[in-house]
């Protein structure tokens, strides 16, 4: 779907030609992605870690991925946007996981933002899960986790897992607070996701730097991509899209598959009547991972172990 995106942006500006900055993991799985879709030859990675740094190197080092053994601050400063990047343009994406970093994760965002160029694409990615709230107080955490970036007249009622993700959207348009003010640069909102990780609920945010937040420039940038006609789009700073497909094998996949795309009113019901059985622990939850798979499934990925 972040390709998807990336397409639909690229009727506005040259993707291909841009550079492509995030955290590949061992697998550099989005890296191939974007390259193989895109054309993008212009890649950097940064790791932390040492010895993923050395894992992801052993299992995809093509010519046209820098890989750095360094921070995202640390590069941000000395590197890229400092001496390399020059006039070309970026798609950073900053896919965070560690809830309890979230406030220097936004100060990061904040100042990639305000270093960026029109056209620059950002995508960031942030712990959604409330539960790593600690503590009686959990307002009190909150705000003590996100300081100036947390929202005034907070309740607890905005930290329940249902409304979690709202509220750390507001964090993240609060973090971008006064950018602008030597700059005539705006960060546009164009997609907004919520979606289980492993653990974790995640949150993502996808947006556009914009040279104005005047509304005949993004009047133009929207007339020219066709947005409105992407049905995933949200440029609002709220109600994020929840994404929860079910873990299927290959065999149910196909049985699925072969009744998509599918009118039904209760796609979930009718597909769930096609296996004879649902895929969650609850009825009511796997017609719902159901009726969820028919709106993403197009945008699927399958994973499956082999034996080698």
């Amino acid at each position: 779907m972040f390709i998807d995106l990336l397409k639909i942006v690229s009727r506005h500006t040259n993707i291909s030609d841009y550079w492509y900055v995030g955290f590949a993991g061992p697998f550099s799985e989005d890296f191939k992605l974007i390259h193989s879709a895109l054309r993008i030859t212009k890649m950097k990675s940064l790791e932390i870690d040492e010895n993923v740094f050395r894992r992801q190197k052993f299992n995809y080092s093509p010519s046209f991925i820098e890989y750095y053994n360094k921070s995202f601050k640390s590069f941000l400063e000395d590197e890229f946007y400092q001496s390399h990047k020059g006039e070309a343009n970026a798609i950073t994406w900053l896919d965070y996981a560690d809830a309890k970093q979230t406030l220097p994760q936004l100060q990061e965002f904040r100042e990639l933002v305000a270093n960026s160029s029109p056209n620059d694409v950002i995508k960031i990615t942030l712990n959604a899960n409330p539960a790593t709230l600690k503590g009686p107080d959990k307002v009190a955490s909150f705000k003590s986790r996100m300081s100036r970036f947390s929202p005034v007249n907070l309740v607890e009622e905005n930290l329940l897992a249902a409304n979690f993700p709202n509220t750390l959207m507001k964090c993240i348009k609060l973090s971008l607070d006064g950018i602008a003010s030597g700059r005539k640069i705006h960060f546009h909102p164009v997609a907004s996701f919520i979606y289980q990780d492993t653990n974790n609920k995640m949150l993502t945010v996808t947006g556009i730097v914009l040279n104005n937040n005047d509304a005949e420039t993004i009047s133009a940038f929207e007339k020219n991509t066709r947005l409105a006609h992407w049905k995933f789009h949200n440029t609002s700073w709220e109600n994020p899209r929840a994404i929860r497909v079910p873990s299927l094998s290959i065999k149910e996949r196909i049985e699925l598959d072969s009744h998509l795309p599918c009118d039904d009113k209760n796609r979930g019901l009718f597909l769930k009547s096609t296996l004879n059985f649902h895929p969650e622990e609850t009825e009511d939850a796997g017609i719902a991972a159901l009726e969820n798979y028919a709106e993403y499934y197009r945008s699927y990925s399958l994973f499956t172990k082999i034996v080698v």
